[in-house]
């Protein structure tokens, strides 16, 4: 915060340069306390610091998750023109961790969110790049089943259905957070 350092900087500017009576040579008191607390300072904030990635993988986590989404619905001959629905269980929970690294890699995507759809969504028919549905097991009771199988269950079968294809690749992309690709509904 711009303002702790302002005052901490002149506080410690008036403690070094606070006249004191003349004693003996040497370093000024004021000097002393002022280096004392602004080394004080620093050290407790250095030795606080959060992690520099948040413990569930963060931004790195999302991208090499993206990275192998786009991977598996290449080697499944998906195009890359073709528009990827992102889906998420529990469906209050926002797809962006999914989306935004899809985005940056180009793919064009729609997104939902529990009002409408996430920044950078398109419009058009979604049907032809396949799902990625999100699962977060720590909401199993608000979504109703556990992820890895059973909830994603709940939106389409892992063999495929009338909306989406079969099942392409699921794995843990944090720790309880699932990302399950299905290829598109074949047409009869």
């Amino acid at each position: 915060d711009p303002m702790v350092f302002t005052l901490v900087g002149l506080g410690a500017a008036g403690l070094a340069t606070m006249p004191v009576p003349k004693m003996r040579a040497g370093p000024r008191l004021g000097a002393i306390i002022a280096t004392v607390g602004v080394v004080a300072l620093l050290t407790w904030n250095v030795t606080h610091l959060p992690p520099a990635t948040n413990l569930d993988g963060g931004f790195p986590a999302g991208e090499a998750a993206a990275q192998r989404v786009e991977a598996t619905l290449a080697n499944a001959g998906i195009s890359r023109d073709a528009v990827v629905r992102i889906r998420s269980l529990p469906t209050f929970k926002s797809t962006e961790a999914m989306a935004y690294p899809l985005l940056r890699a180009g793919l064009p995507i729609l997104a939902d969110m529990a009002k409408g759809t996430a920044p950078g969504s398109t419009h058009q028919d979604p049907s032809p790049g396949g799902l990625v549905l999100l699962c977060d097991d720590r909401f199993h009771e608000a979504i109703g089943a556990h992820c890895d199988g059973a909830a994603e269950g709940t939106v389409t079968p892992d063999v495929g259905g009338a909306e989406w294809g079969p099942l392409l690749d699921r794995f843990e992309a944090a720790p309880d957070r699932f990302v399950s690709v299905y290829g598109p509904a074949t047409t009869p």
